[in-house]
């Protein structure tokens, strides 16, 4: 944020290692499932705090609600997935991902 504004007592908060340790205390075996390229700077570094696996999907945007998602090959189908993303606007994204997870 400090490259946006110039606010001389700014502070960036960051809740990525609370995060990361809820879902270490509460989901057995997560993978973290970022939606999109953009999203593996926050699901890595939530993933990063537990030593958590994660994977990235690849995103095609084709227009403003419509998007294709794909996901690479996870290989241990006893992970419960966990959807990570830093926003959520029209949650196309989020459901296709899901929709990935699904089929």
């Amino acid at each position: 944020l400090s490259e946006i504004y110039s606010m001389p007592s700014l502070l960036t908060l960051h809740a990525t290692k609370n995060i990361s340790e809820w879902i270490s205390s509460h989901i057995k075996n997560p993978i973290l499932i970022g939606p999109d390229e953009e999203s593996k700077q926050w699901v890595s570094e939530i993933a990063n705090f537990s030593n958590l696996s994660f994977v990235i999907a690849q995103k095609k945007r084709l227009g403003d609600k419509q998007v294709i998602v794909s996901l690479p090959k996870i290989k241990n189908i006893k992970h419960t997935a966990v959807l990570v993303d830093d926003i959520i606007s029209s949650g196309v994204s989020m459901l296709e991902t899901l929709k990935q997870l699904t089929s």
